[in-house]
């Protein structure tokens, strides 16, 4: 017949077994001590295990609040990037609205310039469109695909400030703060692209 407690027995014989015989005294203080090391020993091994099942900051509230902290700062680094790109379009459309004749003489070159009212009005109103996208930009928040989408709708004005520039000069030097503000955008439309989706659920 087993024993009431057969695997206790067999793990504290593991424990305090010896090549060489003792005296009895010995053996059960010996074997007192091993059986609690033993004990110790898995209780250690048990505690590390249910840590590591719970992945990373071992279900704490530590490794709780680094996720919390973290969202927050791809949040943060999202908005700041929205916030970039409204600037861009604040300072040059702000520009174009309030001295659409600035624009005019300073960055388009001399044979295409016209300072004519009506000129001067067409610069004024592409100015208000692009305050009022500015404006909208830092009001709205831009998802991932917003980002993106951005992004790419930025690509055909690179080849606009290329053409207008090298192969047909209309553009000066002052009229490619353009080109300027279109890379500026991009990267910042990158960045938050990145920053957005880090933070959206997965589908």
């Amino acid at each position: 017949l087993r024993g009431p407690f057969p695997g206790l027995v067999i793990t504290q014989h593991h424990c305090i077994a010896r090549r060489d015989p003792h005296h009895p005294a010995e053996v059960m203080s010996a074997a007192a001590f091993d059986y609690d090391w033993c004990s110790f020993a898995e209780l250690l091994l048990n505690k590390q295990a249910r840590r590591a099942a719970r992945g990373p900051g071992g279900g704490s509230r530590h490794g709780f609040a680094l996720s919390v902290h973290t969202a927050r700062e791809q949040a943060m680094s999202a908005r700041l990037a929205q916030f970039g790109i409204a600037a861009v379009f604040l300072i040059l459309g702000g520009w174009a609205l309030f001295a659409p004749l600035s624009v005019i003489e300073l960055a388009l070159s001399e044979p295409y310039r016209n300072t004519s009212f009506e000129m001067q009005f067409v610069m004024a109103c592409f100015g208000a469109q692009a305050v009022l996208f500015g404006i909208m930009a830092c009001v709205l928040r831009w998802t991932s695909t917003g980002f993106l989408v951005f992004a790419l709708l930025l690509l055909p004005f690179f080849v606009f400030n290329w053409y207008f520039h090298f192969e047909v000069p209309v553009l000066t030097s002052y009229g490619m703060l353009d080109f300027v503000g279109n890379t500026v955008m991009l990267l910042l439309a990158l960045v938050g692209w990145r920053a957005a989706r880090t933070q959206e659920p997965i589908a």
